[in-house]
């Protein structure tokens, strides 16, 4: 289904509340934008749908995997500071990938490849992608990925993160 314009504004709006709902540390309230109108990508409800999707945003810099599972998006180039790197994760490049599972909110994740392949499909401007309990939006302001169910996700630009 594709709704036009307004779809683009209603993801990048939502987007940039997320992101400036405080910092990462702080116990404020996430503000969410509710609406009718936006761009919707889901697979239809068939034994063969697909278990996992692969795709990336206009710009190239942000890929992400979705399953049934999870919902995980890594970033090539950023300038936010990410939170200090576990003890326990000794792989190059911290602070690229964040993902949202089935249950708790969003968080890094300590990985040394991208999530997804650099020629998956784009998920356009203003788009929604939806598979299990999980929805992307890509907007010029970076993408959220979230688990609809438990209202937990990220959202992740060149600029800055978020994770609730």
């Amino acid at each position: 289904m594709v709704i036009g314009g307004l779809a683009a504004a209603v993801v990048g709006l939502a987007i940039a509340l997320i992101l400036t709902a405080g910092s990462e540390d702080a116990a404020e309230p996430i503000v969410r934008v509710q609406t009718e109108t936006r761009t919707v990508t889901e697979a239809p409800l068939s034994p063969n749908r697909p278990k996992v999707t692969q795709f990336r945003s206009p710009s190239a810099n942000i890929l992400c995997r979705v399953t049934i599972r999870d919902a995980t998006c890594g970033i090539k180039e950023f300038r936010y500071s990410p939170p200090p790197q576990p003890p326990d994760c000794d792989l190059p490049g911290w602070g690229h990938t964040l993902a949202v599972g089935t249950v708790g909110n969003g968080s890094f994740l300590c990985s040394g490849q991208a999530p997804a392949s650099p020629t998956s499909r784009v998920l356009r401007y203003g788009h929604v992608l939806r598979l299990g309990p999980f929805e992307c939006g890509s907007s010029a302001l970076g993408m959220l990925c979230e688990n609809w169910q438990t209202e937990r996700g990220f959202v992740i630009s060149r600029e800055r993160y978020r994770v609730y």
